[in-house]
């Protein structure tokens, strides 16, 4: 089976869709991402990456993995990864950011004229939680016609 090992890349600097990038609680969150494709090829054995022959040059292929770059409550460059076996969600759960910067991604894929992937980027927890002790978190102090009352809360 001939296949392609890549590598994805996005800097995720500017806000998309006028939403930011940074966390303005400074509460260091915990990331997840929304992993969808037809693309990929997955071991037989543990699911992450094709280890067998690829007839095209005989070297075997790595995981499929995901690397998130950002900072922490510090301001410190941070990144953690996931192994992808399969569509569906993953949590960065090594690390809590309070930005994210950049997200790559080293993929088996089938066919290089395809797409290899779809990927949605969000918290885990609801912005009124904390994941840490640091940082101020969301609170609702009420609605009215429609309309939430929020500000910050220790």
């Amino acid at each position: 089976m001939k296949f392609y090992y890549i590598k994805i890349s996005k800097i995720l600097d500017k806000p998309h869709n006028k939403l930011s990038t940074e966390n303005n609680g400074k509460s260091p969150r915990k990331i997840q991402v929304e992993f969808d494709s037809n693309n990929l090829i997955y071991d037989d054995i543990d699911g992450y990456g094709y280890t067998g022959y690829d007839g095209y040059d005989g070297y075997t292929s790595q995981v499929n993995k995901l690397v998130l770059f950002g900072k922490n409550e510090l301001g410190e460059d941070i990144q953690d990864e996931v192994y992808i076996n399969k569509n569906g969600s993953y949590i960065f759960e090594n690390k809590l950011f309070s930005s994210v910067e950049k997200i790559e991604g080293y993929l088996n894929i089938k066919d290089i004229y395809e797409e290899p992937c779809v990927l949605s980027i969000k918290e885990v927890s609801p912005m009124t939680k904390r994941d840490s002790d640091h940082g101020k978190v969301a609170y609702i102090y009420g609605e009215s016609n429609g309309t939430f009352i929020v500000s910050s809360g220790e």
